[in-house]
């Protein structure tokens, strides 16, 4: 009677694997407690970089599900039955990632055979899921306030007397080289990805509208040298107004109607 601890490889074993890992470490030791009764438990922990599909189409405000897959090489789900204990799983786990930039949700397991090639014999498997949210906090003041800025900083020229030429155009010019220089640095921390993300179409609007910018200040200069500076004058009147009404419409429109 009692409990015996022997080693794994002294005993049959399913020899579990990992699906989508990536690079993972062995916590336990490799070792089974055997009943007198023949139940055998084996526990181990893993750690380490697992690979998860995600969709970044609404990257930053995007909420991703991440998966482990488990699978028995070699065995079907006729030949071994995997079927998940939800007891008290989860007791003290943290709602939080390392990474702090994320929440999650409950983990979720379910048996889940996988065809490792299509159209091939299913493989035993056990299937472990969980939702996170992603925090924007830090998006806000790298992305979304120093973009606001920048663009904000080349409305300046529209209180310039169009006569000023050149004090307009190293306001709008400088603006356009900031940015284009402020994103290259964020493209160290967006998702290389080959669509578009929210935060894409942000950005290329933005940089879109200080290019408009820096059209507007020659055309009132050159319209005001012509001439023209009442109609100067006007130009720069309305773009005072429509061009934080078109910078207000791309926010509302990345973010909330995309």
């Amino acid at each position: 009677g009692g409990m015996r601890r022997c080693p794994l490889n002294s005993i049959w074993n399913p020899r579990v694997q990992i699906l989508n890992q990536r690079r993972i470490w062995k916590t336990c030791p490799e070792v089974v407690d055997v009943t007198s009764e023949g139940v055998v438990t084996y526990r181990l922990r893993f750690y380490g970089q697992f690979a998860s599909a995600l969709d970044l189409r609404d990257f930053p405000l995007d909420t991703q599900r991440f998966a482990v897959q488990l699978v028995i090489p070699g065995y079907s789900p006729e030949q071994i039955a995997l079927i998940p204990l939800a007891e008290d799983f989860g007791a003290g786990r943290s709602p939080e990632m390392t990474i702090p930039d994320w929440s999650i949700g409950p983990f979720e397991f379910r048996a889940a055979p996988v065809a490792v090639i299509p159209g091939g014999p299913e493989l035993a498997g056990l299937k472990g899921e969980f939702e996170a949210h992603r925090h924007i906090g830090f998006y806000i003041g790298k992305a979304f306030v120093s973009v606001a800025i920048i663009v904000f900083m080349s409305w300046v020229v529209f209180w310039i007397s169009p006569a000023q030429v050149g004090p307009r155009l190293s306001v709008a010019v400088t603006s356009m080289l900031t940015l284009i220089a402020y994103r290259f640095l964020l493209g160290q921390v967006l998702p290389p990805v080959s669509y578009l993300t929210r935060l894409d179409y942000f950005l290329l609007g933005s940089t879109f509208l200080v290019f408009i910018t820096l059209v507007q200040v020659a055309l009132t200069s050159s319209t005001a040298e012509e001439g023209g500076a009442i109609n100067a004058t006007s130009i720069n009147r309305i773009s005072r107004w429509a061009f934080p009404t078109a910078f207000f419409t791309l926010f509302v429109w990345s973010f909330w109607l995309l």
